[in-house]
């Protein structure tokens, strides 16, 4: 747990350095809400935009970040002197938690100030998106574990997906039915109004589980020789 502290903290440093990508968290959905502003009737109607600000985090910062530092290298680095497969996951998790954290407390802020909304039930709601993504954290680091992919290539193509999920959203379509935002955003939804969507939540859990290999299996050496 030491191990994935110091990570914690090592991480934090950077993001606290790298305003940008606190800015970009928080940027489309805030764009977002202005365009719909006259859209939102209660607090849980924000729901996709806590989850699509949840999800985008857990994907870059805890699988692609992953993949992105094999890809350069640096990892080989750390590894060497200590094997920290599960501390190296477990650090970059809790840093995509507190970066979550942040951003939906500034979005909540914003959507305060705008809709006259309860600040703490969004935060509480926001707090739900924020565990309902985890596995998304998970599922992610699934990509270091396939052989000869690339870091740019799967961030150009997680790019465009993610885009399009946020924004097949507003539409009522039947590649929804696909669109893990929106089916995240329906298991929120369906819990918030008291049912307990056990078989969503087995799926969840099911993605855990398959995904544990990879993050103990995670092989620190770039596919590029160096």
């Amino acid at each position: 747990m030491q191990q994935s502290i110091a990570i914690l903290k090592l991480n934090l440093i950077l993001l606290l350095k790298d305003k940008i990508s606190l800015l970009w968290g928080i940027l489309l959905p805030t764009i977002m809400l202005f365009i719909n502003i006259q859209n939102f009737q209660q607090e849980s109607d924000l729901v996709y935009w806590w989850i699509y600000i949840a999800f985008n985090a857990y994907l870059y910062g805890v699988g692609l970040h992953a993949l992105n530092e094999k890809d350069s290298g640096t990892l080989i680095f750390i590894f060497s002197i200590k094997w920290i497969s599960v501390q190296f996951f477990l650090g970059c998790l809790f840093t995509q938690i507190v970066y979550v954290a942040v951003c939906m407390a500034i979005f909540n802020i914003l959507a305060a100030l705008l809709l006259g909304f309860n600040f703490f039930t969004l935060c509480s709601y926001g707090f739900l998106s924020l565990l309902i993504c985890i596995p998304v954290a998970f599922f992610s680091y699934n990509f270091t574990y396939i052989k000869g992919l690339y870091s740019s290539s799967i961030n150009s193509i997680c790019n465009v997906l993610t885009f399009g999920m946020f924004i097949s959203i507003s539409f009522s379509t039947v590649f929804n039915q696909f669109n893990p935002l929106y089916q995240l955003a329906q298991v929120q939804l369906q819990t918030l109004n008291n049912e307990i969507p056990i078989d969503s939540l087995l799926i969840l859990l099911l993605i855990i589980v398959i995904s544990i290999p990879s993050i103990i299996i995670f092989r620190p050496v770039s596919i590029e020789s160096r």
